[in-house]
């Protein structure tokens, strides 16, 4: 008790106190008959063992109250032994805390609020009643039951709730209102059982005792009640770590699909040191001559070769900045078969160190309004599986075309390497589906999210992206992606961007090596 604040002490003492002073009066004004004697025994062995199988509620998310169907008890010993009945309440409650190993003070406590409110509870009902009338009969009956009820429910909410505030520093009338809504059923359901048992025992004894079968079964409804709150309240907690779970899930997600775009980046590192090189090669040898040649004319070609190479420098730049940082999808005309061009350019040299050939036939294709950068980076993810499917067979070739069908435009990209598994073609675009690494078994690693990401980025766009493979014959990605307008036609009246889609133009195989501008 003395950990307790300071006020929560001075509410017990005052509480015993009117206690006492309460039942010393209550004894001294009042009779008991020898009969009411034998009442007020049998009333205690029925009280103790109603207070005695509590059921443990919750009523906020911090504090318990123990409830049990001790109501009915109660309104039968304030019906049937009047204020002798305080005697029952007091040791029964006394005697079913030390049971229960509760600390004394607490068990004081109990007994010293239980006997006030059942000393109200008598005054209130017999100044309502009419002396000799059976229990509850009639309107004064049924009005006595109502105020005394009402008397208990108020009163014990209320000095219960007050304790409770007191130790735990909690808002007094926040406590008493989560006791209202938790406890108040329990209430409504026990008390009206006191009123028929004190009824029934004046009247028909008989009845007292099938009257007391429901009564038990209340008790069992509660242990129910206490159980299904115990699940639901473990349901909302496992109902946040899942959701938890969920956010954690997706961030890891989130960093497997960047750790992805890394990866992809890192297969064709090599590929841009080499195209570097090529272009500083370039403005080198050509600021070189344009500062040995007098001609003017010269020196015009030998800064347009070297403009040249600085924005195909800056286009490689923005080609990896998209791949290692996030940023918005920026749409905008894209001339598709240039980005082919470009992609496979940076990968060839590596691929060459397996004995990996890339083969390009694209027809004429159209101005399509898209990501560039994400559209390369399908490319790359398409194409890295190709040549890691050839990989254990010591090369291959792989063969990217590109023509316009039935209004889109198609990329497909065939390697023949070792094919995929049938069973897993139906799941291949989804999360962490791979034949590569720890997850799928193969010799190259992998994370099951590089077709994952191209089925994503494909549909953003409007598009479809299926497969077809064999196993030992090769695999076959497609992609078709709608084209918003074609390109504008050169100024000459030719050019590869004249063509419109569908045209029955011929394939043209572009070259892997450098422009010949730049060498």
């Amino acid at each position: 008790m003395s950990t307790l604040p300071r006020a929560a002490r001075c509410y017990i003492y005052a509480l015993w106190a009117t206690a006492l002073v309460a039942i010393a009066l209550a004894l001294r004004w009042s009779s008991l008959a020898p009969a009411g004697l034998l009442v007020s025994l049998v009333a205690f062995v029925a009280y103790v063992l109603a207070d005695y199988f509590e059921v443990d509620f919750g009523i906020n998310g911090r504090d318990r109250v123990a409830m049990t169907v001790v109501d009915a008890p109660t309104i039968f010993l304030v019906a049937v032994t009047g204020a002798y009945g305080v005697l029952a309440v007091l040791f029964g409650s006394l005697l079913v805390d030390a049971l229960h190993r509760r600390d004394w003070y607490k068990g004081l406590f109990n007994a010293a609020e239980r006997s006030i409110i059942f000393l109200l509870m008598v005054v209130a009902y017999q100044t309502i009643t009419l002396p000799g009338a059976p229990p509850f009969s009639g309107p004064r009956g049924l009005l006595a039951f109502v105020v005394i009820a009402g008397v208990y429910y108020t009163l014990n909410t209320l000095l219960v709730s007050t304790i409770v505030a007191l130790a735990s520093g909690q808002p007094l009338l926040q406590v008493y209102v989560d006791s209202y809504r938790q406890v108040r059923w329990v209430h409504f359901i026990t008390l009206p059982f006191g009123a028929i048992l004190a009824y029934f025992w004046v009247t028909n004894p008989w009845l007292f005792i099938v009257a007391a079968i429901p009564l038990i079964m209340a008790h069992r409804s509660f242990r129910a009640v206490a159980a299904w709150q115990e699940e639901s309240q473990r349901s909302r907690e496992l109902a946040r770590q899942a959701t938890g779970l969920l956010e954690e899930l997706r961030a890891k997600q989130d960093e497997l699909v960047r750790s992805s775009q890394l990866a992809a980046l890192g297969t064709f590192a090599a590929g841009i040191a080499h195209e570097f090189n090529n272009l500083l090669t370039a403005i080198l040898g050509y600021a070189q001559l344009g500062l040995s040649s007098s001609d003017v004319s010269d020196k015009d070609e030998a800064l347009e070769v070297a403009l040249r190479a600085c924005t195909r420098g800056q286009s490689i730049t923005g080609g990896l900045l998209t791949f290692t940082r996030r940023r918005d999808p920026k749409r905008e005309p894209c001339q598709i078969d240039d980005l082919v061009f470009e992609t496979v350019t940076l990968l060839q040299p590596e691929f060459a160190r397996v004995n990996v050939q890339i083969e390009q036939r694209l027809g004429p294709l159209p101005t399509v309004v898209c990501d560039g950068g994400q559209i390369a980076q399908v490319l790359i993810n398409l194409l890295t599986n190709a040549r890691d499917a050839m990989r254990e067979q010591g090369g291959g070739r792989i063969t990217v075309s590109g023509q316009v069908v039935d209004g889109q435009l198609e990329l497909a990209v065939q390697d023949t390497g070792t094919g995929i598994p049938a069973e897993l073609l139906p799941q291949i675009f989804q999360p962490f589906v791979t034949t590569k690494g720890a997850i799928g078994g193969g010799k190259p690693s992998g994370t099951g999210l590089g077709l994952a990401i191209c089925h994503t980025i494909v549909e953003s766009h409007g598009g479809t992206i299926s497969v077809q493979s064999t196993l030992g014959k090769g695999t076959t990605m497609t992609i078709r992606i709608p084209f918003a307008a074609q390109a504008s036609p050169s100024p000459d009246g030719g050019g590869e961007g004249a063509h419109a889609p569908g045209d029955a133009a011929p394939l043209r195989e572009r070259s892997l090596e450098a422009p010949r501008s730049l060498v």
